[in-house]
């Protein structure tokens, strides 16, 4: 086996064992003006086990597969740390993705973005079971979270991020989209359904800034740009509403038929658009009140117990709208159904997790032997004079 110091024309240098060539064995290569760098084992010229870290700091430990993050290992990217399965190096199979506040997502990947079935809980105690479909909430699932009792309107975002696949080798987060604009007028006596905003940023909200017109709401996320309407401060502290929503989901948003039940008492069944009641649906509250009829961008514009000039066209409305009651109902049942398959992938990625764990450790094992054998090769040169020896 032979070894040394090879310096490459773009000004990386590679220190260790090779053979016919190639690296092989143990040893450090570092990209130009060192600004990236991989210390660990390797099999004929290709990364095989050890760790790699970037200019900016982000590291990764496990293994390899022709040039690329492939079998199990760890990535620490800024307050993000994943721990799972990789694949032609991304994120693949199953995993779990964690920040430092605590939230984190368990279960299935593909090419570096959540797909397939899936948790995901947030550091406020809020949480999502259910479907995914390139990094989104897509499908049926479960939906929990908190209200201040006093906002009139929600708008909580999630508390994790959606990856993109815009970096070679590797995922980034993507950019915060938000929604904003006047609030429609208010039904009597109650608070209105919430309605989320698209993803978090690249920090997944917990690492984002609160710009100019965002709140913070009580379940621990950002709301988006949308003014809320509050009533006079209590003296004695209230507890958080708690929100439910079981049902259908589009690109991250409630869109299609789902109910959403309050600790408060208030519930809505029927439809749904982009996070807004769209349809035919019943809205109940608190005060016992109720609404039936055909909501428009979260608005009631045809109330069924408004007597019209045709009593048959209220009774076929009534039939759409117990269609629409019943679809709900069926959809709210389906999202409990994945959601018990979410848990199973969840458990299925915590197993990956540990075993990616054990991993980095052979890696970070790997780092410290070929230091090691750098560190005696480049003494043997240095003591021969001579650009590369044999042992």
């Amino acid at each position: 086996m032979s070894g040394g110091r090879f310096d490459f024309e773009d000004g990386g240098t590679y220190c260790g064992e090779w053979r016919n060539g190639k690296a092989h064995g143990y040893g450090i290569c570092t990209g130009p003006k060192g600004q990236a760098r991989y210390e660990g084992s390797w099999h004929n010229g290709f990364e095989l086990s050890g760790v790699y870290v970037w200019p900016n700091g982000h590291r990764y430990e496990g293994e390899w597969y022709c040039g690329k993050r492939h079998g199990l290992g760890v990535e620490y990217r800024g307050k993000w740390i994943y721990q799972g399965e990789w694949e032609d190096g991304f994120k693949a199979r199953y995993g779990v993705q964690r920040s430092q506040s605590g939230a984190r997502y368990e279960g299935s990947w593909t090419s570096g973005l959540q797909e397939g079935y899936g948790i995901e809980v947030y550091a406020n105690g809020g949480y999502y079971y259910g479907q995914w479909k390139t990094g989104m909430r897509s499908g049926y699932g479960i939906r929990s979270a908190k209200r201040d009792p006093k906002v009139t309107i929600t708008n909580y975002a999630r508390s994790i991020s959606r990856q993109s696949n815009a970096e070679s080798n590797g995922v980034i987060p993507t950019k915060q989209k938000r929604q904003g604009g006047e609030l429609p007028p208010a039904e009597p006596h109650s608070p209105k359904s919430g309605s989320e905003s698209d993803n978090a940023s690249n920090t997944g909200s917990v690492n984002s800034t609160v710009g100019s017109g965002s709140t913070q709401l009580a379940d621990g996320s950002l709301d988006s740009t949308v003014a809320v309407t509050q009533t006079e401060p209590e003296a004695e502290p209230v507890k958080p509403v708690r929100e439910l929503y079981k049902g259908d989901w589009k690109n991250d948003k409630r869109h299609g038929y789902g109910i959403l039940e309050a600790s408060d008492g208030y519930k809505y069944i029927g439809q749904w658009h982009e996070n807004m009641r769209h349809g035919l649906g019943v809205a109940c509250y608190p005060d016992s009140s109720k609404y039936e009829g055909e909501f428009e961008n979260d608005n009631l514009v045809v109330d069924i117990k408004k007597k019209g000039p045709i009593k048959t066209l209220v009774t076929r409305f009534r039939q759409r709208l117990q269609v629409a009651c019943e679809a709900a109902q069926q959809a709210s049942d389906l999202a409990v159904q994945k959601s018990h398959m979410a848990l199973s992938r969840a458990t299925a990625a915590r197993d990956r997790a540990l075993e990616a764990a054990a991993a980095a450790e052979n890696a970070r094992q790997s780092t410290v032997i070929a230091k090691r054998r750098a560190r005696e090769l480049m003494q043997a040169v240095h003591i021969s004079g001579m650009e590369f020896v044999k042992t």
